[in-house]
């Protein structure tokens, strides 16, 4: 029974560390989110650039995050002038993020593969093992939610001085911090646009969670065994 508490609990931890993968990755190359992002913060007019190109270059951003374009070398259109979009501090700063998605997408996949693992060979081997995982699920999960509420409430106190917090962990430089009147990633994705899509993150986390919770509830209700 131990052993198969400690596999349940391995299998929580993995599907937990996959939604919260899928939470970030989700709305980060969500492309409607941003579009509705720069018509909310009337971002074309504020950079004096048309909505297509801003597209355009926010779609080969994506594409070179999730590895798919190799550099950052985009041209567009700002103030009626033809230039290289990125200078060299942002494509610098955004090699360590796409640095940081990289081992995201490969946390996110080791999880899943756990995840898919140690249900298939300990979940379903025998009569009633599902019991136990459907019962770590609800416990992890719970645990975990009162944790993240009781940090998102801390980080909705002063979002800048955590954001700030936040680079600092996972930078080990100070190329991320940009100044608007000379870089244009920042006017790009402002402070509001990162405590949006901070409200989309925390959203698709409450619905993920919410689905795990619902279905093992429901298992525990009418599919146990015993």
């Amino acid at each position: 029974m131990a052993i198969k508490w400690l596999v349940a609990s391995l299998s929580t931890l993995c599907l937990f560390v996959l939604i919260c993968c899928l939470s970030i990755q989700i709305p980060t190359f969500n492309l409607d989110f941003y579009k509705k992002e720069y018509v909310k913060l009337n971002t074309a007019e504020n950079m004096k650039m048309d909505e297509g190109g801003l597209l355009q270059v926010t779609n080969e951003l994506l594409s070179y995050m999730k590895g798919t374009r190799k550099d950052l070398i985009v041209q567009a259109t700002v103030a009626g002038q033809g230039r290289e979009f990125f200078n060299q501090r942002e494509v610098s700063h955004m090699a360590d993020v796409k640095n940081l998605f990289a081992y995201g997408f490969l946390v996110r996949n080791l999880s899943a593969i756990i995840f898919v693992l140690t249900v298939a060979f300990f979940g379903l081997r025998a009569e009633g093992n599902l019991t136990i995982f459907a019962r770590a699920y609800i416990l992890g999960f719970l645990g975990a939610i009162a944790c993240l509420l009781i940090l998102g409430f801390i980080i909705s106190t002063d979002f800048n001085k955590y954001f700030t917090i936040f680079h600092e962990i996972f930078f080990t430089n100070e190329l991320w911090v940009l100044d608007p009147n000379v870089d244009l990633l920042i006017n790009l994705v402002p402070l509001q646009f990162f405590m949006d899509i901070a409200k989309y993150i925390a959203v698709t986390f409450a619905q993920l969670t919410a689905g795990v919770l619902f279905l093992s509830y429901i298992y525990l209700k009418f599919f146990r065994a015993g």
